[in-house]
């Protein structure tokens, strides 16, 4: 018959065991990761709002809140992390829920201590070993997706939202040709590698366009714009395309 002293003894060797292999196993990891929140500790996320977390490199973080872009510095030891301090864009978050759903997850990650990569889901976790985020993997494609124009640079070193009362469509086609109509229908080949794109010339049809008064204008400008972008980028919900220097182009929001 086996003693308790013996099952005792046979009961910690388990658990150091399980120690030494938790403490072998890796977390995997961080720099060079987007990771899209599906939780914030017991809560989902508000219907329609797009939080993501991305670790630019091996020290700087910038993410969506759903409402607004933050980014700051991180640090990692093992499984052990560091995140803030944060800073962010001060847009009002309308409803209140999504004001509520930002405080909230500026302070988890701030308040985060440790972090697990399973497979495609990210954790993060508090003092208390408490579960405050949980995300999924986010490689955004920017093949096959359509887009709304928001904004464009007019070429005058300014960058300004398109005219009310007319809509600017861009999309990314299967095919390698990205298209779309801003009063004419354009057309033409696109090219990517990794976070680099070249497109163009564009071929487009010969509609006059008289109203509203400068559809014409932001139509020429608008192409100039989507040719002289060199890379591409999706920030929560918001395409943006920029040149080699890193001057906004075109900015848009996924097509309705």
């Amino acid at each position: 018959m086996t003693s308790f002293r013996s099952k005792a003894t046979l009961a910690g060797l388990g658990i150091a065991a399980m120690v030494i292999l938790g403490a072998c196993t890796s977390s995997g990891e961080l720099p060079a990761t987007t990771w899209r929140v599906t939780s914030l500790g017991d809560a989902g996320v508000v219907a329609n709002a797009v939080i993501t977390l991305g670790f630019v490199d091996d020290s700087n973080v910038e993410g969506e809140t759903g409402c607004n872009s933050f980014f700051g510095s991180y640090t990692v030891d093992g499984d052990n992390i560091s995140i803030g301090p944060l800073a962010s864009t001060l847009a009002a978050c309308v409803p209140p829920a999504r004001a509520a759903m930002e405080q909230a997850y500026l302070a988890a990650l701030e308040t985060a201590t440790t972090y697990d990569i399973s497979g495609d889901t990210l954790t993060l976790f508090g003092p208390s070993g408490r579960q405050l985020v949980e995300a999924e993997r986010f490689d955004p494609i920017l093949q096959g997706s359509s887009w709304e124009v928001l904004s464009y640079n007019n070429g005058n070193q300014a960058v300004v939202s398109v005219l009310l009362g007319t809509e600017i469509s861009l999309v990314f086609g299967e095919n390698d040709e990205v298209s779309g109509v801003a009063c004419n229908n354009y057309n033409g080949p696109y090219e990517t590698e990794d976070q680099r794109i070249s497109r163009g010339p564009f071929a487009t049809t010969r509609k006059a366009c008289p109203e509203p008064e400068g559809t014409m204008d932001q139509e020429g400008l608008y192409l100039t714009a989507l040719e002289a972008s060199a890379v591409w980028q999706i920030r929560g919900e918001v395409l943006e395309l920029r040149d080699g220097n890193g001057s906004l182009q075109v900015s848009a929001l996924p097509g309705r």
